[in-house]
């Protein structure tokens, strides 16, 4: 989806959930010659022309003899400056081959408000971010929001009924201000005016990151810090400690405990990212609990002794030919201490033209890793055990990638040219990474996609014009000999339909439609998707379940 969505620190989405919707034989319109603008070319004029299928009345493609029964997921987003909140179904029934769901928007409510300062009530509205999240989602994962920045009043449209969680981020001076939050739900439109804690009022957090050595202490500028509110999970100001290791931190109430996180930057020294344990009498406590005012942290110790060296990695082809623009990195767990937990050594750096990457990294235990950019026709590298003890070098030779191979083509057996290719390299354990290694057929329908070893998935995607679903084979393996595997895009179904505005009376020109299905591991997928016409119609081209 474009347009309404927005992304941020939270990748939030631009959705809502509908109110009313109808499953069910939709007039047929002359809107139909609007929609096929940019739709399928022209396939059919009669149904014997389709073998076992049937000819579409309006976009003349063939569609599949039969469907089964099925469910679908829907999201609408109609254009912003239409100021209607989306709509979010999460299981629609579908059956036959041309289905009609008419969607009908959420009731509309509009937000208008001022951001202000607790004590300064004169004084104009506050520049701020104001971003407004749904509590709950209809669709797993596709989180329902809308955001905007304001110098003075602000306007925000949600759905009526809807309880959202109100994010408030403002400047301040010097260590900031920590985002406000609260919960509102609205039925009718409304004005308010959200005042902020003084920052006189908001407890701070002062403390130092040192690096111990022996019975001496030495200050670690240049890192990052932040606290985190144990319960909550709201976040104090951040800040990157000075020449003498020091932090201020501004926190968003002066109830409850914080965990307190410090990463390195760019700029600063070789030290992991962790959660601080910090010392209280002869022990060690994982959180610090706050009061008003002033609140002095005990030291941060971190408990490198060594100094950090050039690691010096060069990355080159079988042929011993240079690559650029590879990702090299080393990644060390650190064991639980007495000071910090969670802790990761992380250090990355980008081959230049002499296929040479050099990271400052202490000694330690690491993986090392080599990947190649995804558009390149090498391997990924991987070694556990890469001791670091002092400046070193090392020549790395990556592999060709394996290649998937295989010729798209309808169901009639003719090629389909032109089809995206993606194939996705599934993670071997969970919660990892689902690389993407994207190709597109050839005229003839062939095509040829390096990739990663491993389970894989191949999606394609024919283009609009062909008037073909998206299909997935699932289950592959991609192993040392390659994989060569022929895919058979089926004739579509067509679901269709017209958006109404709340109420259902005046259809939406112009809004993105997307359904969506649930895939085998349980997360939604998109199957397809289309834009409504002048007249609010749309027609989606689906494949086969998924």
């Amino acid at each position: 989806m474009s347009g309404a969505r927005i992304g941020n620190a939270m990748s939030l989405v631009l959705a809502l959930m509908v109110s009313a919707f109808t499953v069910g034989c939709g007039a047929s319109t002359e809107s139909g010659v609007a929609a096929l603008a940019f739709g399928p070319t022209p396939q059919c004029e009669l149904d014997t022309q389709c073998g076992d299928g049937t000819c579409h009345s309006e976009l003349r493609i063939c569609l599949a003899g039969t469907a089964p029964k099925r469910n679908l997921g829907f999201i609408v987003e109609p254009k912003e400056e239409q100021h209607l909140a989306p709509a979010h179904l999460a299981s629609v029934a579908l059956e036959g081959i041309t289905p009609t769901v008419d969607i009908t928007l959420p009731k509309t409510v509009t937000l208008t408000g001022r951001v202000m300062v607790e004590n300064n009530a004169l004084e104009p509205g506050l520049e701020a971010s104001v971003v407004a999240v749904a509590e709950e989602d209809v669709i797993a994962g596709e989180v329902r929001a809308a955001q905007t920045v304001t110098t003075d009043e602000f306007t925000l449209t949600l759905q009526a009924g809807v309880a959202y969680a109100l994010h408030i981020t403002a400047p301040g001076p010097d260590t900031g201000r920590p985002a406000y939050r609260t919960s509102l739900t609205l039925t009718n439109d409304a004005y308010q005016t959200f005042v902020l804690p003084a920052l006189d009022s908001l407890p701070t957090l002062v403390g130092r990151v040192v690096r111990v050595d022996g019975t001496r202490t030495e200050p670690l500028p240049d890192l990052r810090v932040t606290a985190i509110h144990v319960e909550t999970g709201q976040a104090c100001t951040a800040a990157t400690t000075g020449k003498l290791g020091d932090y201020r931190l501004r926190c968003p109430t002066k109830d409850g405990s914080y965990a307190i996180l410090v990463k390195p930057t760019s700029d600063g020294p070789v030290v992991p990212a962790f959660r601080a344990r910090l010392a209280w009498g002869t022990s060690f406590i994982d959180h610090w609990a706050v009061g008003a005012g002033k609140q002095d942290v005990p030291d941060i110790r971190v408990p490198i002794d060594s100094i950090a060296s050039d690691v010096t990695i060069q990355v080159r082809s079988p042929d011993g030919t240079p690559i650029e623009g590879a990702e090299v990195g080393l990644i060390a767990k650190l064991p639980d201490g007495q000071t910090w937990f969670d802790a990761e050594l992380r250090r990355t750096a980008t081959t230049d033209r002499t296929g040479v990457a050099i990271l400052r990294a202490v000694a330690a235990s690491y993986e090392l890793w080599v990947s190649p950019h995804a558009g390149q026709p090498w391997a990924d590298f991987r070694e556990a055990g890469y001791v670091v003890e002092g400046e070193s070098s090392r020549v790395i030779t990556v592999e060709a990638r394996q290649r998937v191979r295989g010729t798209v083509v309808n169901a009639s057996g003719e090629p389909v040219p032109y089809a995206t290719v993606t194939v996705r390299r599934l993670p071997e354990a969970e919660g990892g990474e689902v690389r993407e290694f994207v190709g597109e057929t050839s005229e003839s329908g062939t095509f040829d996609v390096p990739a990663e070893p491993g389970s894989v998935d191949v999606h394609v995607k024919p283009r609009t014009e062909s008037g073909l679903p998206r299909v997935v084979k699932r289950g592959l393996v991609l192993g040392d000999d390659g994989l060569t595997t022929d895919i058979s895009v089926p004739a579509p179904l067509i679901v269709e339909g017209t958006v109404f505005s709340p109420g259902g009376m005046t259809p939406v020109p112009g809004a993105d439609v997307e359904a969506l299905e649930l895939g085998p591991t349980g997360s939604w997928e998109v199957v397809g998707d289309a834009k409504t016409d002048d007249y609010g119609r749309y027609f989606l081209i689906l494949g086969p379940a998924q």
